[in-house]
C-alpha cells in the first residue's frame, strides 16, 4: 500500500462511526481550522495588497499634486475600466478607454471642457478631464505613438474633411475645431451624419465625427466637431521616400575597417559633413564631397526637420559620381533601434502624407 492510500485510509477511518465518535470530531475540528488558518492568511493577504495599492496610489496624488476631487475621478475611472486607479493614471491606453467610457455619458455642448480651463466646476466632467489629463501629463502624445481617440490632435494639426483641406485650432475633450484653408470653405452634410476627417501623424488616419455646429452656417470655415474614440488606422507603406534638406554625418563604427571593400581609401573619409537628399526608414541619400567605399558600415547622424538622429547603424550600397566633383552615396539602415525606427517612421509618414514632398519608393 502506497503512502497516499495509507493517508486516505486513516481519514476514512477517522470519520467512519466509531463507538465514542470522538476521532471523527477531532477530524473535523482538525479540517475546519486548517481551512479557517488558510482563509485568513488570504484575507490578510489580500488586506495588505490593498493598503499597499493605497498607499502607492496616495503618494502618486501627492507627486502629481491631484486634488481629493482628482483622486475619486480616477478611482471612478478605474471602476469603469476594471482596474486600479493608479494604473489610470499611469497608462495613456487605459487613462483615453476609461475617460471614453465615462464622457460618453455626458452630453457636450461647444462651451465645455475649454482649452483655458484650470479648475472643474462639479458638474463639468469635460473640463474635470481635461485638467486630469495635464496633471498627469498625457496632454503630450509622441508623435509616432498610435493615435487613440481625436482627444489627442493638437492645434496646427492640416486635416482633410470631406475632400477640404482644414486645420484643427482647438482640441478639448468635449469636441475640436477645424477651420478650412484660405478662400475655401467647407461643405457640412446633414447635422446627424458624421463628418469624414482624415489626418496623418504616424499613420495616415480616417475619423467620423458628428458636427455640432458650424460658422458662418451657410458658408462655413469652422466646423466643431465630437470626437471619434477609435480612429481608423491606415499604416503608410514603409518605403516611402521623401525629399529632405539636411545635414548628414558619418562616423567609423567601433572595429570597422577602414575600407569597405579593398579600395584605398582618404585618411579619414568621413571626416567632411554631407547633405540630405532624401530619407526613408530603409535608408537616405547624401550628396558626399568624396568617394566612399560600397560595403562600409559606418553610423550616420542626419539633422532633419529640427530633429536629430543619432548614431544610426547603416550599411553603403552605391557610391556614383556626380558633376562638380560630388558623389551621390545611398546607404541602407540595418538594425535600426525600436524607438528611433518609430520617431523616423512617424516624420516620414507625416511628409509623405504631403505630395509635393514625396520622390517614391526607397
Amino acid at each position: 500500500m502506497t503512502p497516499v492510500d495509507t493517508f486516505l485510509h486513516s481519514v476514512r477511518g477517522a470519520f467512519s462511526p466509531s463507538p465514542t465518535g470522538e476521532a471523527g470530531w477531532l477530524w473535523a475540528a482538525f479540517g475546519l481550522a486548517v481551512l479557517l488558518a488558510i482563509l485568513g492568511q488570504r484575507w490578510w493577504a489580500s488586506r495588505a495588497r490593498g493598503r499597499a495599492a493605497k498607499t502607492a496610489f496616495a503618494r502618486l496624488l501627492a507627486e502629481r499634486r491631484l486634488s481629493a476631487a482628482d483622486g475619486r475621478l480616477l478611482e471612478r475611472l478605474g471602476k469603469l475600466a476594471s482596474v486600479t486607479p493608479a494604473l489610470v493614471a499611469t497608462h495613456l491606453d487605459v487613462f483615453e478607454g476609461a475617460t471614453a467610457r465615462e464622457l460618453a455619458t455626458q452630453t457636450p455642448t461647444t462651451a465645455s471642457g475649454t482649452n483655458e480651463a484650470t479648475s472643474a466646476s462639479p458638474g463639468d466632467v469635460f473640463a474635470h478631464v481635461h485638467r486630469l489629463r495635464r496633471a498627469l501629463g498625457f496632454h503630450v502624445v509622441p508623435e509616432h505613438l498610435p493615435v487613440l481617440t481625436t482627444r489627442e490632435l493638437v492645434p496646427g494639426t492640416p486635416v482633410e474633411v470631406m475632400g477640404f483641406a482644414g486645420e484643427v485650432i482647438e482640441v478639448n475633450e468635449a469636441w475640436f475645431a477645424v477651420i478650412a484653408a484660405p478662400d475655401t470653405t467647407f461643405v457640412p452634410g446633414a447635422p446627424d451624419k458624421p463628418a469624414r476627417l482624415t489626418f496623418t501623424r504616424d499613420a495616415r488616419y480616417a475619423a467620423r465625427c458628428l458636427p455640432l455646429s458650424a460658422e458662418p452656417a451657410r458658408a462655413p470655415r469652422k466646423l466643431v466637431l465630437r470626437h471619434d474614440e477609435h480612429p481608423e488606422r491606415h499604416q503608410l507603406r514603409a518605403a516611402v521616400r521623401v525629399n529632405a534638406p539636411g545635414i548628414v554625418r558619418l562616423s567609423r563604427r567601433a572595429g570597422e575597417a577602414a575600407t569597405g571593400n579593398g579600395a584605398p581609401e582618404q585618411a579619414d573619409p568621413y571626416a567632411a559633413s554631407g547633405s540630405l537628399v532624401d530619407i526613408s526608414i530603409g535608408g537616405l541619400a547624401v550628396a558626399w564631397p568624396g568617394p566612399l567605399s560600397v560595403g562600409a558600415s559606418p553610423h550616420v547622424t542626419v539633422e532633419w526637420n529640427a530633429e536629430v538622429y543619432q548614431d544610426l547603424p547603416a550599411v553603403i550600397l552605391r557610391c556614383d559620381a556626380r558633376p562638380g566633383g560630388r558623389f551621390l552615396v545611398r546607404l541602407e539602415f540595418r538594425g535600426l533601434p525600436a524607438a528611433e525606427e518609430a520617431r523616423l517612421a512617424a516624420a516620414v509618414a507625416r511628409h509623405s502624407a504631403r505630395p509635393e514632398e514625396s520622390s517614391g519608393g526607397a
